[in-house]
Formats: C-alpha cells, sequence, structure tokens
C-alpha cells in the first residue's frame, strides 16, 4: 500500500426436493395401475403455484411404486415443483412487469422473499441497476429441504462473495495458511455464496432478456436436480485422482463435499452394489460454480455377478465411469456431479437444450429421453413413470497455490481492523473484474474496481467520515461515493452518495497545509444493518492533547497500489516497470512514529506546518503506504480500542529506502473536526477556516 503522492493521486443444492421414504417390504408388487407416461406432445405446466416449500411446490397424493429388486417400495406424491423468487418492494418502476416475465418462464414462481431462493432487488454499490441474486441464508436443513434461519440480505451475500472460493490463502513467505478476509467462521454460511448477476439498469431496453439469461442456467440446474432426486433407484458416485479396482468406490476424502485439485484429472465411477438389468447406459455431468453445464462421457453398463462354488450368487455389482476419458474440472468451486442411467441411450446433442427450446425431434421420443429433455428445459415433474437410475454427488475443486495478498510486505487486514474503513470510488459499470481501455506500459489492464478506487475515509459515525482534503478538492459531490462495511472493495459492503463536503481552508497553501476534509452521506436502513451485523463501527478520535512518542506502533491500513516506486516516475509502474494494482483485500501494515524533524528535512514536505502532521516510517525496509491509500485512517490501540490518529496524506515515491511518510495529525484538528462537523449539516461544498 503507500501514501497517494498525493496519497490518492492526482452449493449446498440449490433446489428443496422431496426425499422419497424408503420401506422395507416383503413381496412388494408394483400397483396395476398406475398414472399414463410422459409423451413427446406432453408439456407441463408453467403456471406459478404460491406456496412455502422453500421451492414453491403442489402436492397430491400419487402412487406408489416399487423398484426393480422389490426390497423396497418408495411412496412419492405427485409434484410439480417450481423455484421460488422474490421481487423486491423497493423496485418501483417496472415491477408488475418483471413479475409478469418471471411467470411466464418454465420452473419459476414469484413468491414471498421468506418463501424464495432467489430474487430480483436494487444494486445495493449502484442503485439505478438491478440484481439477479440467490438468497443466501446462514444454515441449511438437507434433511427438510429447508432454510431455518434469516437470510442474508443483498449486500452481506456481495460482501462475502469471493470469486476465489477455494482457494487456499498463505501469508508472506512463512506459506502460513489464512483465511481470506470476509470469510465467517461457519463454512456452511457463506463457502457457496454464487455471485450476483447485474442485470443493468432498471429501465434499460434488454433488462427482461438479460434476466431471462440469469434465469435460465438455474432452471436447467434445478430441472435436472429434480429429475435425480425423484427416481426411484440410486447410483453411488466415487470421485478420485487415480483410477478404480473393478467393483470399487473410492472416495478422494471423507471431507463434505469432496476436495479435489484442479490441475489433477478426476475419475468418476457411478456405480451400485445391486444387479440393474434395464439400464443400458450412464451419462456423467457436471454442473459448475457457474451452472454451466458440461456433458462429461457417456460409458456402457457393466454388471458384475460374483457366484460361490455352488453357483450361488454371492453378491452383484453394476457400474460405468469415465476412466477412459477422465474429467479436468478448472474452475475453482462446487460442482454437482450426477449419473443418470438410461435404458436407451442419450443422443449428445440433448445437453445442449435450453429452458424455452422446443424439443428436439428423434431426440426426446422414449419416456427416458423425455424425462432429460424436459429437465433439461427446466421442468421438476416426479409423477409418471421413472424409468432412470441415478445418483449425485457435490466435488469442490480447489488449488493450493500460493497467492500474493498484500502489499510492500503488508498483510491481510482482521474485520476488528477494519470496521471504520470507508473506500472513496468512482462508480464505474460493468464486472468489476472486467477491464476496459487501453493497456499501460507496463502492458496489464487494470480491472474495474481497481480503476473505481480513488481513496480511503474514516467513518466517525453519525453519518460522517474524515478524509484527505486531497481526495475531494477537485470532486464535485455527484460524482464520488463512498462504500462502508466491507474489507473487498470488488464486492460487498453499501455505497452511499455524499451530500456534503467540508474542506480545511488552508489546505493547498505553500505554508501551514492543512490536508483534512469531513464529508456527510445519505444514510438509510442499509447503514443500519451494516452496523447490527458487526460489519461498520464508528472510530473514536485521539483527543487534542494526544502526543505520541518516537517509535510509537500506529497501524495504517488501505487498498493503494502494492509495487514500490520511486520519485519522479510514472506512480502506474512500480520499480520494475510493472503496472500497479490496487490490493482488493483491505491492507495493513504497522509503522513506527518519528520526530517531525525526521519529514521536516525533505523539500516535498516544506509546505506542512510541523505541529499539522506524524511522520512516521515502517521499521522493515520496503513496507510503506501508497497512492490511493490517501485519506484512510492511522490507528493506534488504546486499551481493547483502537483510536484515529492520523490520516494517510502524503509520501516521496512508494517504500523507498529509509523515507518517511507524512500523515494528518488528528488531535491537531480537533476543534475544527467538531466545527465541519457542523458545517456539514447544510448541503454542498464548503471550505471552512
Amino acid at each position: 500500500m503507500k501514501a497517494s503522492k498525493w496519497l490518492g493521486g492526482p452449493a449446498a443444492l440449490a433446489l428443496a426436493w422431496l426425499t422419497p421414504q424408503l420401506v422395507v417390504a416383503q413381496d412388494a408388487e408394483p400397483p396395476a395401475g398406475s398414472e399414463a407416461p410422459l409423451s413427446a406432445d406432453t408439456t407441463p405446466p408453467a403456471t406459478p403455484v404460491d406456496g412455502e416449500v422453500a421451492a414453491a411446490s403442489e402436492a397430491v397424493p400419487g402412487p406408489d411404486w416399487a423398484s426393480a429388486d422389490d426390497d423396497y417400495v418408495v411412496e412419492y406424491p405427485e409434484t410439480i415443483m417450481k423455484t421460488g423468487i422474490a421481487v423486491s418492494p423497493d423496485i418501483v418502476d417496472r415491477r408488475e412487469e418483471i413479475i409478469a416475465f418471471i411467470e411466464s418462464q418454465a420452473g419459476w414462481a414469484v413468491v414471498e422473499e421468506d418463501a424464495a431462493e432467489f430474487q430480483v432487488t436494487p444494486n445495493p454499490e449502484f442503485f439505478q441497476d438491478l440484481l439477479f441474486s440467490r438468497i443466501k441464508r446462514y444454515t441449511f436443513d438437507r434433511a427438510n429441504g429447508r432454510y431455518s434461519s434469516p437470510a442474508m440480505d443483498i449486500a452481506e451475500i456481495m460482501n462475502f462473495n469471493v470469486p476465489s472460493a477455494g482457494v487456499i490463502f498463505r501469508e508472506g513467505r512463512s506459506g502460513k495458511q489464512i483465511d481470506p478476509p470476509g470469510k465467517p467462521s461457519r463454512p456452511e454460511w457463506a463457502s457457496d455464496v454464487p455471485v450476483p448477476t447485474n442485470l443493468g439498469a432498471a429501465d434499460s431496453p434488454d433488462l427482461l432478456i438479460r434476466l431471462g439469461q440469469a434465469m435460465a442456467p438455474v432452471a436447467r440446474h434445478h430441472g435436472l436436480l429434480g429429475l435425480v432426486n425423484d427416481q426411484g433407484r440410486w447410483f453411488d458416485i466415487c470421485v478420485s485422482h487415480v483410477p478404480a479396482e473393478p467393483g470399487s468406490c473410492p472416495m478422494v476424502s471423507v471431507s463434505d463435499p469432496p476436495q479435489l485439485m484442479y490441475f489433477k484429472p478426476i475419475f468418476i465411477r457411478a456405480w451400485s452394489d445391486l444387479e440393474i438389468q434395464d439400464v443400458s447406459e450412464i451419462s456423467l455431468i457436471a454442473i459448475g460454480p457457474d451452472r454451466k453445464l458440461t456433458h462429461l462421457y457417456s460409458a456402457p453398463v457393466v454388471v458384475e455377478i460374483v457366484v460361490d462354488q455352488d453357483g450361488n450368487r454371492v453378491e452383484s455389482v453394476t457400474w460405468g465411469d469415465n476412466y477412459d476419458a477422465p474429467a479436468r474440472l478448472e474452475e475453482f468451486g462446487n460442482y454437482h456431479i450426477l449419473a443418470i442411467g438410461s435404458p436407451d441411450p442419450l443422443d449428445p446433442r440433448i445437453w445442449s437444450i435450453e429452458p424455452g427450446d422446443d424439443l428436439p425431434p428423434g431426440m426426446c421420443e422414449t419416456i427416458a429421453q423425455l424425462r432429460v429433455c424436459e429437465a433439461l428445459r427446466g421442468y421438476y415433474d416426479n409423477s409418471g413413470e421413472r424409468p432412470l437410475v441415478t445418483g449425485l454427488k457435490e466435488i469442490r475443486i480447489y488449488s493450493n497455490q500460493i497467492i500474493g495478498i498484500a502489499p510492500v510486505g503488508g498483510r491481510v487486514a482482521a474485520r476488528s481492523e477494519g470496521l471504520w474503513q470507508a473506500q472513496l470510488f468512482l462508480p464505474r459499470p460493468g464486472d468489476p473484474f472486467g477491464t476496459s481501455g487501453t493497456r499501460r506500459p507496463g502492458a496489464e489492464q487494470r480491472q474495474n474496481f481497481e480503476k473505481s478506487h480513488k481513496c480511503g475515509g474514516s467513518y466517525i459515525g453519525d453519518g460522517l467520515i474524515v478524509t484527505a482534503a486531497h481526495c475531494v478538492a477537485k470532486r464535485s459531490m455527484g460524482e464520488m461515493q463512498v462504500r462502508l462495511g466491507t474489507l473487498d472493495i470488488a464486492s460487498g459492503g453499501s455505497n452511499f452518495p455524499i451530500l456534503s463536503m467540508v474542506i480545511h481552508q488552508d489546505y493547498g497553501k505553500a505554508r501551514g497545509n492543512a490536508d483534512i476534509a469531513v464529508l456527510r452521506i445519505r444514510t438509510d436502513s442499509r447503514l443500519d444493518r451494516l452496523r447490527r451485523k458487526g460489519l461498520v463501527a464508528p472510530i473514536d478520535l485521539a483527543p487534542a492533547s494526544t502526543s505520541l512518542p518516537s517509535n510509537t506502533p500506529v497501524l495504517v491500513t488501505g487498498w493503494g497500489y502494492t509495487g514500490a516506486t520511486e520519485e519522479g516516475t510514472d506512480p502506474l509502474l512500480d520499480i520494475h516497470n510493472r503496472t500497479q494494482r490496487n490490493a482488493r483485500f483491505l491492507t495493513k501494515i504497522t509503522l513506527g512514529t518519528l520526530p517531525t524533524s525526521q519529514c521536516a528535512r525533505y523539500d516535498q514536505f516544506s509546505m506542512f506546518a510541523a505541529q499539522d502532521i506524524i511522520c512516521a516510517r515502517s521499521p522493515i525496509p520496503g513496507r510503506d503506504a501508497c497512492y490511493t491509500d490517501s485519506g484512510g485512517p492511522m490507528t493506534r490501540k488504546v486499551g481493547n480500542r483502537r483510536q484515529l490518529v492520523g490520516i494517510v496524506s502524503a509520501g516521496i515515491g512508494c517504500a523507498e529506502p529509509g523515507v518517511p511518510s507524512v500523515y494528518t495529525n488528528v488531535a491537531a484538528f480537533r476543534d475544527w473536526i467538531e466545527r465541519a462537523k457542523a458545517k456539514a449539516r447544510e448541503p454542498g461544498k464548503h471550505r471552512l477556516p
């Protein structure tokens, strides 16, 4: 990180399904009369049904069905399942149009939020846009297919979304494993939080097209999960990095879900310890973290019967695997591996069917084919015949590569060290991980979230932010916004518009430069929620009487540039001529204070009055704040609390050996801050002596 010179610079399973109850039965017989099977011209109803089953459903008693070996009876109600989606009441324009569109889509029902699994809601960061997002809840009750505790709000979902999920983070050269910031202590809470889909502006003419594109892979995924879970006979699925011996099925680990390395081949076997005569082919399907469906392999079924010396059957095993063509799954995150055993071969082209497609001729003619086709179109209908044998396994693809996560020797800040951290940024449309514009001389394109970030700040309560004057002096209130409640500037938290700016009148003077400003943001219930959830807290200000002796340890946090630079060079290039990158996760460095005379000897700092600054440097060479860390907090620990003592202001290059940096002394401006708070109640941009 470094001061800006001006250091701100010119599945849990996604569908709730009905779990059949297996009842031991003697000499069970299939019922004589059952429901008529689906035919190719059958169109499952698309009319939404209200209900509170996490995925909306309507159920009526249906026929019993006996498995082929007559050991079990499976009782199935006749059910059409739909995925519940809530449309936020905060959407004013086009809400009824959005609801009507959703109700016209296969496999979806508009329900209240407490019964929904997905939502359409305003984007908490760019409020003119809408998001399609899964409603991630704190715990998932697999046994009952219900979410049993309150949902995370959309800001929380975005805050806990870490696209590099599954990547192991390591700290510096020590290699010590650490968790990325924002990861909760309960892995089931946020380990599979999906990336919300930005649908664009609410008044966009292609809004409904984008919504349909976001819903389609979910509907297909849920249709397939419903298909797998409404069959009466099951395959177990085993995954490993090595092929198994015939008749065995080793697991890669006992963890749930099993973990596999992204660069190694993955061997998958679907098997049963029963003799299954009416299945000729097993298809293995992977549905990735982005819900992309991949047909991995179709294999002929192998039935092995073991007999003793007298010719009596001892055991039988049925299996199919991809051992002739092992899979390679290179997206990090959780996958669903599906096995679908069919009595007749499935055309490989069948897996390209999307929701909304017509049934293709010649591929959906038998009952087994039709079952798969309708599932791919987004319908979950567990009535009628069940000719398939299926299986489901969740696995996680991860990496153990070492990832650089901190600038210039810094480390990732803990939540308790950044509760007051604010980000000042210029909103940019589009994907925060996307790129735009031309490449810098360092040959890398900076991502949108890096280009958007401008400065840091500190939340001091009552909707007020303390920052550096040079961060806002040349900005209008309308172009800049403030983000609170996240350690990840690519996603999370909530952003707030600026109502007023109060800049010290002495800022910019050749002598006595006062680099400090106070902002008031427009607050609403989002800030209250962030505070209740422990994501935001105000920082105490150092009293006016505060004096910091030399070598006082202080902590500086920010999202600034991560490479060392030299004075007078292009600030977007580090000393190795590489493009500068911003830290995505809030980082921290520990500095030691110095006598102000140590900074006064540099001409670059001659505009500052000695009493107005703190001079500081890391005791370890190569650690410093950097460009776009400006305005961020310098804190010290007093008892069990942190106290704001300084504001990142100015430096000479970044991490130049032996060179200190300048921080605005908060204690020297306590009286001014109190007067600025009162002035900030007046909307607009002000200068205050």
